[in-house]
């Protein structure tokens, strides 16, 4: 009999205390957060290519550095934030003429790019003019970009916080539970690709626009629930 009553408390004390084990698991919220900050573009990028082709490579790279110093003479004259010129190692490859067993290496090409960005937008043309007329060959690329865009994520990855704490809010109020502290908060790494929306041109102003770029944000947040 006393050994029953032995069990019996074991029992009960085991009960008791896996009641409490369960009362005292923490209740999580789980929501996902975004937000889009959308700006004018305050910038264009443009890539530019010298290429020469000869037989002897060191004609060819004096013509591509006075080309390349030229270049720069010309964007420094224009008011070009030097960090916005960035010049290319230079590729050298060989020029091959011919066809299968005929084929026969005659030449060599070297090539340089120059990126270049500038935020005075009304200077595109003439500074993609100036630069082909110091030697640049061709244009590889041109955009309209956003210099600022990390500090824009901030704000978005900011707004994408409040937005989670928002949406946690609204799925508590009905069932009359309050929100408690920030359990654990993972960010969706990386920017979305920009996506330009156009712009009707102002009667009074140019008759093109860049249009509009958005930057994303976008966080999981889990809230204990009080």
């Amino acid at each position: 009999m006393k050994m029953k009553v032995i069990l019996a408390m074991l029992l009960c004390s085991y009960t008791l205390t896996s009641i409490v084990v369960a009362e005292e698991q923490p209740r999580i919220i789980s929501v996902q957060g975004s937000a889009t900050i959308a700006t004018v573009p305050d910038a264009f990028s443009v890539t530019f290519v010298i290429e020469q082709k000869g037989e002897s490579v060191s004609t060819l790279n004096q013509r591509v550095s006075q080309s390349t110093k030229d270049i720069i003479d010309l964007l420094r004259g224009m008011s070009v934030d030097e960090k916005n010129i960035q010049t290319m190692q230079i590729q050298l490859n060989p020029w091959y003429e011919g066809y299968q067993k005929e084929r026969r290496q005659r030449s060599f090409v070297l090539k340089r790019t120059i990126s270049v960005s500038h935020k005075q937008l009304d200077q595109y043309d003439a500074l993609i003019d100036g630069v082909l007329q110091k030697g640049a060959n061709r244009i590889e690329k041109f955009s309209f970009v956003v210099l600022n865009q990390q500090k824009l994520y901030q704000q978005a990855l900011s707004a994408a916080m409040l937005d989670a704490e928002r949406k946690a809010l609204q799925l508590l109020q009905p069932i009359g539970a309050e929100l408690g502290v920030v359990q654990s908060v993972n960010e969706h790494q990386g920017y979305s690709q920009p996506r330009g929306r156009m712009l009707m041109a102002d009667a009074e102003g140019s008759s093109a626009l860049p249009g509009v770029q958005s930057v994303n944000a976008s966080v999981s947040v889990s809230f204990l629930i009080n």
